[in-house]
Parts: C-alpha cells; structure tokens; sequence
C-alpha cells in the first residue's frame, strides 16, 4: 500500500491534487480544480502525485516565447505597467519600470518551476514533468477531468 508509506501531504495530492496559480497580481495561491482557474495571465502548477504539470496561460506563453524574460529593452505589454507609464513623463521612469517588469515576469516564470523541482525531488516514485501552454499541444495532460 503506497497511501500508507507516504507522508499526510502526499496521501492527500493522491486522493486530491492540488493545483496551484501564479500571477503578477498576487503571490501564488491554492485554486480551485477546476477549469475556471485557467487563465491567459497565469501559470498553473498541478500536482496529481504520478505527474507535475505546469501549465503557461496564452499571454504568459506568448510573452516567453519572445524572450520577454531576456531583453530589457523590449516594450512593455502588460495592461498595468502600460497604464502606469501613461502617468510617467520622464524617461528614467519608463526605462526602470520596464527593468522591473522584465525581472518580475523572469521571476513568474522561474517560480513554478523550482516548485515543481522541489516535489519532483522529495517524491518516489518520480512524478512525470509535463511543460504546457494553452492551446498547445500537450494540453490534454492539464485537464482537471482525466486525473
């Protein structure tokens, strides 16, 4: 009996997996299993005890795949800090927020990540990583409905 060797969290991720949201707006917090928790400006990290998925909403994924992460210099898409500059006259003030941006959105994507590291570390058997984006092709591992 695996249920009786593990530890209470890992027994409760295999009765219950535990889904996780990450967003700019907030620190990551529990969500809802449910598909009202996918959204375009969020990461999703699911732990169903056997597989870790992490799971890049479409603008998130759109924005790594241009490298967003990487370059300081590109031009700011998110709403907020776009609203932001609009009360901003000075140079400085742009080129420092777009700094920031680019450091937060680097850190958005890194954090699911060590996280789905740490529970792939501590567990046996070794749970499967799954790397998906909305609409991507590796989405039908996310589907709350097939755990």
């Amino acid at each position: 009996m695996l249920l009786n060797r593990e530890n209470i969290s890992n027994a409760a991720v295999m009765i219950q997996p535990s889904l996780t949201t990450y967003s700019f707006n907030s620190l990551p917090q529990p969500a809802l299993l449910d598909v009202a928790s996918i959204g375009a400006d969020r990461i999703l990290l699911l732990d169903s005890y056997i597989s870790v998925v992490v799971f890049h909403g479409m603008t998130i994924a759109q924005w790594r795949n241009l490298g967003y992460q990487n370059q300081p210099e590109h031009q700011v898409m998110n709403m907020q800090v776009a609203l932001a500059l609009d009360f901003l006259e000075y140079e400085p003030y742009m080129s420092r927020l777009t700094s920031l941006f680019v450091k937060a959105f680097a850190q958005l994507l890194e954090a699911p990540q060590e996280d789905a590291q740490m529970i792939i570390r501590d567990r046996f058997p070794v749970p499967r990583l799954v790397v998906c984006d909305q609409h991507g092709s590796q989405v039908s591992v996310f589907n709350p409905f097939h755990l």
